[in-house]
């Protein structure tokens, strides 16, 4: 499996268009006060963005409420520190997209927050079997098993998948 992860953010446009079909879709804020960033999987022969959310020391009870959604959710960290959580990918809320909606993000180390996201791209390569995993068993428990944890926590990936066609239809035809 590939274990070269790349950030990326997504065209608000696009993703404007999901949430009208479905309300899990992660809301883009307009203000810049917090970017849209995930890294992406293939996934039923879909490229997938898995968003990342962000830690914070103010908040215990988010990082409380990701500890319980372990089944949805993985906790990133510093690699070989456990004390220095970093945020969290949220697989529940992963979407499909396609390439021309993705903007990748370059990272420039001379920026904070782009230290931080380095460190997550290290701890992520690290368990890159993990995180394909844990794709896989939530779309295969939300799409194919029905489990009802997982309907009521996760996108509607078919739904999704079926509007990421069109869309990408729609694209097609405004270019020809």
């Amino acid at each position: 499996m590939d274990s070269s992860f790349h950030f990326y953010t997504i065209k608000d446009e696009y993703v404007q268009y999901l949430r009208k079909f479905d309300s899990k879709v992660h809301y883009q804020y307009k203000d810049n006060a917090s970017t849209y960033v995930g890294i992406v999987l293939v996934k039923n022969n879909f490229n997938y963005f898995v968003p990342l959310s962000s830690y914070s020391k103010k908040n215990p009870t988010k990082d409380k409420r990701m500890k319980e959604r372990d089944r949805i959710v993985i906790r990133l960290f510093e690699l070989g520190n456990l004390n220095n959580p970093l945020g969290y990918l949220l697989f529940n809320n992963m979407i499909p997209v396609p390439n021309s909606e993705l903007l990748p993000i370059v990272l420039d180390l001379s920026i904070s927050k782009h230290k931080m996201m380095s460190k997550q791209i290290i701890f992520m390569k690290a368990i890159n079997d993990k995180i394909h995993n844990k794709a896989e068993t939530v779309y295969r428990k939300s799409v194919f098993d029905k489990d009802k944890y997982y309907v009521n926590f996760c996108c509607d990936f078919k739904i999704l998948e079926a509007k990421a066609i069109l869309y990408t239809k729609g694209l097609d035809e405004k270019q020809q």
